[in-house]
């Protein structure tokens, strides 16, 4: 019995140890500016505040099958909560962004793990309230309603408060930013929907990649685009090569140098097809064909900004193509056209603002190291792009002597 108590206790732990982090995020990390925000912070704090009650009071069982269902029953809310847990850490660590109304699958699997969270410890109060000789199904009937009563007040609370904080921003007079329409009526087209990069950009880049954790390398890009022109200067230290290159396109013509070297005009009609910014990635990546089953992450506010979270799956050869500055990474040049990666998978989230053009988008592939300088079982290969000030002409022409 006492070996059973500690082993309930051990998951009430890990409940409670899941949902502090899940809490800890959202209080130090959620800060989109609403009248709100203190209440969504403080009632984030409650599903941790629940579950430290099966600490005190956990769901004992005696038989072997109510002991084994009461176990998982914990373990299975771990398993749903832990996935929505690194998503909200990986949106915090992104920086910039703030949910405002998270997607139906992101509300449907942290419901799930609030409710089988809150039924463990609503049978652990059931029994302490019935005694430890009440009939099974009377324990599990107030567990349940328990498990239903608190379930209701945290949705009610976290839901309401953040609703509150939506309709504040709605309300909101809109302030400029450079990453898309502050308008807080105006409504992202959807995933599957308008996608457009913008008429004018001011792009940066930033990639890096691993083989079994042991660096690759990354690469720092900031460039502007203005209609097809475009122009960027990069620095790049990998396992092939460390330096510093520039490029710029004017029309079908296009310059490359190295450092401070001359500028060296690219062979004629190499580049006249060529996207190396953020068109490259509307139009490799995110082609409609592309985006029919895209999963939709959700609203979130960037920069002051409402953007919808995109995500679909990517292979490697369109990633390099919509992302070139990865080519550095694997010992090439983003100008190399040259297929590679052909068994390499992985995922790209976009960001959509409400003038249904790109603002963000990030990538990760992974795959099987072929003759790198540094081996392993699994590479992975990163970026992350920023498209802003869309709608502000920038001054790109052919470069000087």
């Amino acid at each position: 019995m006492h070996l059973r108590l500690f082993e309930l206790r051990l998951l009430a732990a890990l409940l409670f140890a899941l949902w502090a982090i899940a809490a800890l995020a959202i209080v130090v990390g959620y800060h989109p500016g609403g009248p709100a925000d203190l209440l969504v912070r403080a009632s984030a704090v409650l599903p941790a505040l629940i579950a430290a009650v099966a600490l005190v009071w956990p769901p004992f069982a005696r038989g072997p099958r109510g002991a084994a269902l009461t176990g998982w029953l914990a373990v299975g809310s771990a398993l749903v909560l832990a996935p929505s847990i690194g998503e909200l850490l990986r949106s915090i660590a992104a920086g910039g962004r703030q949910t405002l109304l998270p997607s139906p699958e992101t509300i449907y699997a942290t419901l799930v793990a609030l409710f089988t969270t809150c039924l463990f410890v609503g049978l652990g109060l059931a029994r302490e309230m019935l005694g430890q000789t009440a009939l099974r199904r009377h324990r599990l009937l107030l567990g349940t309603i328990i498990a239903l009563a608190l379930t209701s007040v945290v949705a009610a609370a976290f839901g309401g408060a953040t609703l509150a904080n939506e309709v504040a921003f709605r309300d909101r007079e809109p302030a400029a930013s450079a990453w898309g329409p502050s308008d807080p009526t105006l409504e992202p087209p959807p995933c599957d929907g308008d996608l457009r990069p913008g008429p004018f950009a001011i792009v940066d880049v930033v990639a890096s990649g691993d083989v079994d954790g042991e660096r690759l390398g990354s690469v720092v890009l900031d460039g502007r685009r203005n209609g097809r022109n475009e122009e960027w200067q990069a620095q790049f230290a990998t396992v092939w090569r460390s330096g510093e290159e520039s490029y710029a396109r004017v029309g079908d013509d296009g310059w490359t140098r190295d450092r401070d070297g001359p500028w060296s005009p690219v062979a004629d009609g190499s580049v006249t097809d060529l996207e190396t910014l953020d068109r490259a990635v509307v139009l490799e990546a995110l082609a409609p064909k592309e985006r029919v089953a895209a999963e939709d992450r959700g609203l979130e506010l960037i920069g002051g900004a409402r953007a919808r979270h995109c995500r679909t799956a990517i292979g490697g050869p369109t990633a390099l193509r919509a992302f070139p500055q990865l080519r550095w990474l694997i010992g090439r040049g983003p100008l190399d056209t040259t297929p590679e990666l052909g068994s390499w998978r992985g995922e790209v989230d976009w960001w959509v603002f409400g003038d249904g053009q790109l603002g963000m988008a990030t990538v990760t592939v992974s795959g099987q190291p072929g003759g790198w300088p540094v081996t392993g079982l699994q590479a992975t290969l990163r970026a992350r792009l920023t498209a802003l000030d869309r709608d502000a002409p920038q001054a790109v022409g052919p470069p000087g002597p």
